[in-house]
């Protein structure tokens, strides 16, 4: 048997050995890289000294998202030839473009609309316009960020 002033000798030496960092190990579950299919990764922390070891689980989620956009369009009633941002896994889309004065031309939440060159059904001019891209993921909802770019419209 073990007196209380023993067992407090060793939790204090065995708190000690981990704020020291000795005796830790962390242990992923699975390999996994960036390109893995894997929804999440299960880590494993092992504490452990001459006393006592613990032991903590977590599961880290993986939230992925792609943004493509083109920087040249050529738009053509023949061929449906439209500008649009290629978009995969975000929670929210706002895509706004903007000619070179400044002025909005093409807006939209539709991850699927696209902009046929046009402003208020009239062709816009050959020129480069600003499409800015504002969204929020699945693992930050309620964090909007933002992309910005340049497409070249063609005629």
């Amino acid at each position: 048997e073990m007196t209380a002033a023993e067992f407090a000798d060793i939790v204090a030496k065995c708190k000690q050995d981990i704020l020291n960092g000795e005796c830790i190990q962390i242990v992923p579950s699975q390999k996994f890289t960036k390109e893995s299919d894997a929804d999440s990764v299960v880590v494993t922390l092992i504490a452990m000294s001459d006393y006592c070891e613990d032991t903590a689980v977590k599961v880290i989620p993986f939230y992925r998202y792609k943004i493509f956009a083109p920087n040249a369009f050529t738009p053509d009633v023949s061929t449906n030839n439209r500008f649009f941002l290629a978009v995969t896994g975000l929670a929210s889309y706002e895509l706004s473009i903007y000619n070179r004065a400044g002025l909005l031309v093409f807006h939209s939440t539709d991850p699927a609309a696209t902009w046929d060159g046009t402003c208020n059904g009239h062709p816009c001019p050959q020129a480069s316009y600003v499409w800015i891209l504002t969204y929020t993921t699945a693992d930050k909802p309620r964090q909007p960020q933002s992309r910005k770019g340049t497409v070249t419209l063609i005629r």
